[in-house]
């Protein structure tokens, strides 16, 4: 008579350790992939576009914003070379995705639009495009103007724009 040989406990704890091991190097490779990925993270905008129109009772400047980061930005800064202090503003913020309004302040209009402060968060990977309004001749047209977006994370972008005629 021939004895069976049956596996002993020594089998099944030779394989839980292979199995402990395995999956410890695969935990330590992926946090060191995620660290190196996290090594890039931070604040990080684009500027898709940007576009200025001067009309016989007011003027408008569009500029696209897309937010490259890992982080969300906001509130935004827009800071416009060339457009006549005396001239009063507003902003409407719409997402660039749904076209859902963001943020605004029209019709009310304030004034110093020189730097226009925009209360909108832009999350990673989403995009906003802001649509300032002046009143009266805030721009010459034919002549370029530069508009400059920077966030309260440290991050800006610029994106010059010749005046149109609307």
């Amino acid at each position: 008579m021939r004895l069976r040989r049956r596996p002993g406990v020594s089998t099944y704890l030779e394989t839980f350790l292979l199995v402990a091991v395995a999956l410890g190097a695969s935990s330590v490779a992926a946090g060191a992939a995620l660290t190196y990925a996290a090594a890039g993270e931070g604040p990080s905008m684009t500027l898709a576009g940007a576009s200025a129109s001067q009309g016989p009772d007011a003027a408008t400047e569009w500029v696209a914003v897309y937010n490259a980061g890992t982080v969300a930005l906001g509130p935004l800064a827009v800071d416009t070379a060339g457009v006549s202090g005396s001239s009063q503003f507003c902003y409407t913020a719409f997402d660039a995705a749904s076209l859902a309004v963001e943020a605004s302040t029209c019709p009310s209009m304030a004034a110093g639009p020189s730097s226009v402060s925009v209360q909108v968060r832009v999350l990673p990977g989403r995009g906003v495009s802001i649509e300032l309004v002046f009143s009266g001749q805030a721009f010459t047209v034919g002549e370029a103007c530069e508009i400059t977006v920077s966030a309260a994370q440290g991050t800006q972008q610029a994106a010059g724009a010749e005046v149109s005629a609307a």
